[in-house]
């Protein structure tokens, strides 16, 4: 059965903090399989080579439920895990987020580092932002030009977007939407162009439709 929604971040976000002389950065973004994931943490490494740990946490693929963590030689269950607790606490997936640590010189001790790492992960999250995405369609549409100026204002003041536009022979539209929408978008496409509209499902993908904080 397929998997109609999910909460995830409405973008990527930062933070940084600095305890103790040390300076943490926080990154976090959504994703949609592992292989994103880590490729997002590679790129983090390359950008910090001189920190001293860069922790992280993800949660990838709805059925799988992968889930992994690094403490990235910070002391066991202080750094990758409270990431991790993070995404739990907000009930998100397709999720990753990395703390990038520079070492001040001052201990921490366990409890501080907890709160360090959990603390950035939470503010980069919250500047992200937290989104239902949804099961959706891009839907491609050939338009005469005679109906066109009807059928925009229509879109204009519908729940669909239009993601394309292109003026040739006649108008052609990408139009994204969610899944439970394409029947009453079909409908009213071939009401209005006396059934000469042929929508064609493109692509199905998931959506930030829905932005909850």
């Amino acid at each position: 059965m397929e998997i109609t929604s999910y909460r995830s971040l409405a973008a990527e976000g930062k933070s940084e903090a600095v305890i103790k002389k040390s300076r943490f950065l926080g990154y976090a973004a959504p994703i949609e399989s592992e292989a994103q994931a880590l490729a997002f943490i590679e790129d983090l490494h390359k950008a910090h080579p001189l920190s001293s740990a860069i922790a992280y946490g993800y949660m990838a693929g709805m059925r799988q439920n992968i889930q992994r963590f690094s403490d990235s030689g910070e002391p066991s269950g202080t750094a990758g895990m409270p990431i991790l607790d993070v995404f739990k606490q907000k009930e998100l997936t397709n999720v990753v987020c990395a703390v990038v640590r520079y070492y001040g010189g001052i201990q921490l001790g366990a409890g501080g580092l907890t709160r360090a790492f959990s603390g950035t992960a939470a503010q980069a999250i919250a500047q992200a932002g937290i989104a239902v995405w949804q099961l959706s369609y891009k839907i491609g549409l050939h338009l005469d030009y005679g109906i066109w100026g009807s059928a925009e204002n229509y879109l204009q003041h519908s729940p669909f977007r239009v993601l394309h536009t292109d003026f040739g022979q006649d108008v052609y539209l990408e139009v994204l939407l969610r899944a439970q929408e394409e029947a009453l978008f079909t409908a009213k496409m071939r009401d209005m162009t006396s059934g000469g509209a042929q929508p064609q499902r493109l692509d199905t993908l998931y959506w930030p439709w829905d932005i909850l904080e």
